[in-house]
């Protein structure tokens, strides 16, 4: 997914 936990976009792979 491209969102992160707080729902901001991230860049490459998943950040949770």
């Amino acid at each position: 997914s491209a969102k992160g936990d707080n729902g901001n976009l991230c860049a490459g792979a998943d950040h949770h």
